[in-house]
């Protein structure tokens, strides 16, 4: 049965496999650590016994222990599977009786992903790896009533088919497919009329239509479907008026509600249902951004900080979302590592230092009106457990290096304020504190730059002046260019070292920023490997 948008026909079963393996490979992540507390007993109780009906928590080992105090530790399945590998073994290896768990996980992901990727309306919890329902209340109940919607239209695909060529109920015969003759053929009218009445009858007996809400989702998704089961709006909208779809109706929901919202940005991504197709009518998955486009689109009004955060400042919300996700994952894999009484991986660690960097300074060039005084990713609070001495320490280290390539010479900065005019247009600071000119006199150099960032790419225009410390005239200030990467911790600065008369020398320089926040980062994830 046609569900979604034309895509390889095997491309649901590589992408199961794909996740499986992902979530597998995850759960498997230290593996070697030491069982807990909870793992223990289960272990000791239940799968290293003489007996395998020990798996059944049927007594405990010790008899002083209470058997209901530690039978809420045992899963029967995993106990009794461990039991038979470690009767074939004498295996007491932490990795073996964990890849069982991983495996079912694994599988559970997989297969779920199969089936999800079949369905005909995508979830609202379907975007950024399955967990854009948590963004908001109304995504994680439009996908129960699209459940609802699914569970019903397939109740109703099992009646027309075990009705065979036949009328029955009050339902036409549905036509079977030739290809395929135990299956009812959905792009054929006779076969939508059979499901329309199928799908009234359930609709009926359940008593659906109590739920303003899921007779609107159902209402909703039944029309898309039948439109894409048919491959053509006109025969579709003449099939909806007919008797077996018309009583369908047009609900609507209460004032305010954000479901129908939802649905149409959930919606929104249309496809060809097949090769060939003249119509996109058949639904695709929306990305993360699509569907937060959409749901703009449709008015929709979040109840949640963090949807709100998501619609009004994309940018911010995913710096910040990253944060917090290294910020867990660090303290997991410290606290883990610290439990086996190993060090911590240098690679997760490494790795989660530079998720820090990226997230912080994404989230310092994004947002609206702001002044920031300290542009560096030093956060203004040590993480627990880190010691403040690292925070002062990393303030002597330099913001920004820039090294001379015309004239010879280096400038330090240690702090360059800046006014964000938005997440794409600010006004920077040159403020090189210190300045070693080629020939070895020493100066201070400001300046402002207007700075605009689009495609990772920041162009800036301004002015700077040099201010000698040996006393000599100020000359007048030179007029600059500034391009920046990767996130403006690389630039090359160039243009006219001053507009005075006779010193109009070319200057080009190259410079890299954030290094304290750099050494700040790096430093404590390396005292925490310690």
């Amino acid at each position: 049965m046609l569900r979604r948008a034309v895509t390889h026909q095997n491309a649901p079963i590589v992408v199961g496999l794909a996740l499986g393996v992902a979530t597998t490979a995850a759960y498997l992540i230290g593996s070697g650590r030491s069982l807990g507390y909870d793992a223990a007993a289960t272990f000791a109780n239940f799968i290293a016994t003489p007996n395998l009906v020990d798996a059944f928590a049927v007594h405990p080992v010790v008899p002083s222990i209470v058997l209901k105090s530690i039978a809420s530790n045992d899963h029967v399945f995993f106990s009794l599977v461990s039991h038979v590998i470690y009767s074939l073994t004498g295996s007491r290896s932490e990795v073996v009786y964990r890849l069982m768990p991983a495996l079912a996980a694994g599988a559970t992901v997989g297969v779920s992903a199969v089936v999800l990727s079949r369905r005909f309306a995508p979830l609202g919890g379907g975007a950024l790896l399955n967990f854009s329902g948590f963004l908001d209340r109304p995504l994680r109940e439009l996908d129960f009533h699209s459940g609802v919607y699914d569970a019903v239209v397939q109740i109703a695909s099992r009646l027309c088919t075990v009705q065979g060529p036949y009328a029955a109920d009050g339902r036409p015969a549905p036509v079977f497919r030739t290809d395929a003759p135990l299956e009812v053929d959905p792009s054929a009218e006779e076969t939508q009329r059979c499901l329309g009445e199928a799908v009234r009858g359930v609709f009926e007996q359940l008593r659906l239509g109590r739920s303003r809400r899921a007779a609107f989702v159902i209402a909703k998704l039944s029309q898309l479907e039948v439109t894409a089961q048919l491959g053509s709006r006109a025969v579709a909208a003449r099939l909806l008026a007919e008797p077996a779809w018309s009583w369908l109706g047009e609900p609507q929901l209460p004032p305010g509600d954000q479901l129908g919202a939802a649905l149409a940005a959930v919606t929104s991504r249309t496809g060809p249902c097949r090769e060939g197709a003249n119509e996109s009518l058949c639904l695709a998955d929306p990305t993360i951004d699509e569907l937060l486009d959409a749901l703009q689109r449709s008015g929709y009004v979040p109840a949640s900080a963090p949807m709100r955060e998501a619609l009004s400042d994309r940018d911010r919300w995913a710096a910040d979302l990253a944060e917090r996700l290294a910020d867990r994952a660090a303290a997991v894999e410290i606290s883990s590592s610290r439990q086996a009484d190993r060090a911590p991986s240098d690679v997760v660690l490494t790795g989660l230092g530079l998720g820090q960097l990226w997230a912080r300074r994404a989230r310092n060039l994004s947002g609206g009106l702001s002044l920031e005084l300290d542009p560096s990713t030093i956060p203004e609070r040590s993480p627990r457990g880190v010691s403040p001495v690292w925070l002062v320490a990393a303030h002597v280290i330099p913001y920004r290096v820039s090294l001379d390539v015309v004239r010879g010479g280096a400038a330090f900065s240690f702090i360059e304020p800046a006014l964000r005019l938005s997440s794409r247009v600010s006004i920077d600071s040159i403020a090189d504190l210190l300045t070693v000119e080629g020939s070895g006199r020493l100066a201070s150099t400001l300046g402002l730059i207007l700075t605009v960032r689009a495609s990772g790419v920041a162009l800036g225009a301004g002015f700077e002046s040099v201010l000698p410390w040996n006393g000599d005239s100020v000359l007048a200030p030179g007029v600059i260019g500034r391009i920046g990467l990767m996130q403006e911790r690389l630039a090359i600065t160039f243009g006219v070292r001053s507009l005075s008369s006779g010193h109009q020398a070319a200057l080009v320089a190259l410079s890299v920023s954030d290094l304290n926040g750099l050494a700040y980062w790096l430093a404590i994830w390396g005292a925490s490997r310690k």
